[in-house]
């Protein structure tokens, strides 16, 4: 007998009473391209559905970088941003539902879609230095119109490159999920940041980026505004973290000497990671302050790309801590010879 996801009505955020982690129980997601479940049951497709010239395949545009005088959801756009047909998240109240000890709330929210070139490519790394730019103001964009309607209080910039690190699409891409609940990972950093501050009266992120550029043998790239490093307790062997000069808490609040500062070391670790470990699939995650708060003295916003070149097996699952068997000093020296 083949297995059938029976649809939920709306999808659910699940948070368990122990750990406190929040898991989303989306149904919608059992049918999108390069699914685990029903991969006897895909067609493949004989076409891109996030190139150029495709845009009817995808739900209307929201947001693009675009030539002079070309309409929406047509072509003649380098980076567009539209909402994902698959979504975790849907538009709505984040009502109660569960009890005391299964507590949880609907999942409303926004999923969107960035397609980050107009041309068929998989590698971000291989775009031009104005489509890195374009991405950026977009994601900033983006999370500046979430902020601006004060409907959810978190929204997280991801990107899956490769099937090893989730992506279902080849063309390159990014995401955006804005959600009515922030994230357990979020909320350590935010607490840990305000005990560092109580207790040094200076941002943990800030101090991190002093002691890193003083030790140096964990950079990696380095310009006059943004520095990208190796995590001093990395999980992931090559796993980085991409740095304001500047204390920033907020990246919805960045300018234009940020975003060509972001674009330009972006590109270039990427491109490393590409030509040093033959373009290996990676997660990049966005970790910034809720959308619902102020300018935060003790938290200051950066980038994590992590490598799937390992896996995480039983000690992980288990514990929460990563066998890392390549030491960042190393790992960063590798990338430092281009």
């Amino acid at each position: 007998m083949t297995f059938r996801v029976r649809p939920l009505d709306f999808p659910e955020l699940r948070q368990d009473p122990l750990s406190g982690k929040w898991a989303v129980i989306a149904t919608d997601r059992a049918s999108r391209p390069g699914s685990d479940l029903f991969r006897e049951s895909e067609t493949p497709l004989n076409f891109c559905p996030f190139c150029e010239g495709c845009e009817h395949f995808t739900t209307p545009e929201i947001l693009a970088s675009r030539n002079p005088g070309t309409p929406a959801d047509g072509p003649g756009w380098r980076v567009r941003l539209f909402g994902n047909l698959y979504a975790a998240v849907r538009p709505g109240t984040a009502s109660p539902i569960g009890s005391a000890i299964a507590p949880g709330v609907l999942a409303a929210g926004a999923h969107d879609v960035i397609a980050e070139c107009a041309h068929h490519e998989q590698s971000l790394a291989r775009v031009s230095l104005d489509n890195f730019r374009d991405l950026i103001r977009i994601w900033r964009d983006r999370l500046r119109m979430h902020r601006e309607s004060r409907r959810y209080p978190f929204a997280l910039v991801f990107k899956n490159s490769g099937t090893g690190a989730g992506a279902s699409v080849e063309h390159s891409h990014s995401q955006i999920l804005a959600m009515p609940v922030i994230p357990t990972n979020i909320l350590h950093e935010l607490a840990n940041s305000r005990l560092w501050y109580a207790q040094h009266g200076s941002c943990i992120g800030c101090d991190t980026l002093r002691n890193e550029l003083a030790a140096s043998t964990r950079i990696v790239a380095a310009n006059e505004r943004t520095v990208a490093h190796g995590v001093w307790a990395s999980c992931w062997p090559f796993e980085m973290s991409l740095w304001p000069r500047d204390h920033q808490s907020h990246f919805e609040a960045i300018g234009e000497a940020d975003i060509d500062s972001l674009a330009e070391l972006l590109k270039d670790v990427l491109g490393r990671l590409d030509r040093k470990l033959n373009n290996p699939a990676y997660n990049l995650v966005l970790h910034t302050a809720p959308l619902d708060g102020p300018t935060m003295p003790s938290y200051h916003w950066h980038l994590k790309i992590l490598p799937r070149v390992t896996q995480p097996a039983g000690f992980e699952w288990g514990t929460g801590c990563h066998i890392n068997p390549v030491a960042p000093e190393q790992a960063a020296e590798y990338l430092r010879e281009g």
